[in-house]
Parts: C-alpha cells; sequence; structure tokens
C-alpha cells in the first residue's frame, strides 16, 4: 500500500502517504519494547517498521491513551477481585517518608555548611 491520489479544492491532486497498520501489531510492539528493554530499532522482524511503532506510541501518550487504557484495566481488574473500581485510602509506609535532616548524625551523614 503505497501512496494514493486523491483530488483535493478545486480540482488540485493530492498525494497521501497514508499506510494501513494494524493497531494490533503496534500494541505488540510497545509491549515487547516495554518488556525486554531493547531499543526502539531492535523491533523483531513481524513488528512493524520501528519509526512506525515509535510515532503511534508517541502520539497515544500525547493523546493520554495509555493513561485511559491504564485506568480501564485497573478499573476491571479491581472489579474481577471483587473490590470497588476505585482505591478509596492508600497506606503510607514510615520508612517511605524522606529522613528529616535532624536525623542525618544519627545515621553517620555529616553535614558541612559553607
Amino acid at each position: 500500500m503505497g501512496a494514493a491520489g486523491a483530488v483535493g479544492p478545486a480540482g488540485q491532486a493530492t498525494w497521501s502517504t497514508t499506510v494501513a497498520v494494524d493497531i494490533q501489531r503496534i500494541v505488540n510492539g510497545v509491549l515487547y519494547i516495554l518488556r525486554s528493554g531493547c531499543a526502539w530499532r531492535y523491533l523483531p522482524a513481524n513488528s512493524p517498521p520501528w519509526q512506525t511503532a515509535f510515532y503511534h506510541f508517541r502520539r497515544f501518550r500525547l493523546q493520554g491513551k495509555w493513561h485511559l487504557l491504564y485506568v480501564a484495566l485497573h478499573r476491571a481488574e479491581r472489579e474481577c477481585t471483587g473490590r470497588h473500581p476505585e482505591p478509596g485510602a492508600a497506606i503510607m509506609d514510615c520508612q517511605s517518608v524522606k529522613t528529616v535532616e535532624e536525623s542525618a548524625p544519627v545515621r553517620g551523614m555529616t553535614h558541612i555548611n559553607v
């Protein structure tokens, strides 16, 4: 599927280089990148060209489609496990809170005033 001609305004010929791309192949390529951690250029041969996959990945990111997909899958997973679709509380572990400056000497850190 290469360039296709069309008739534009006032009968002028326009050319489009739109190529039909299977969205499933795009998503599979993106998932391959996420799972393997490889560079875009090293997509397998059964994936679309890396430029095409990256273009659609970036376009979906800018449009917020990846976030919408995540939210939908997260809600569906919570409903499948019998929980409310949206979490109502969060747990904060005391070790995840940043250490205050006063406890730095206790942990062996020194503070130099410059």
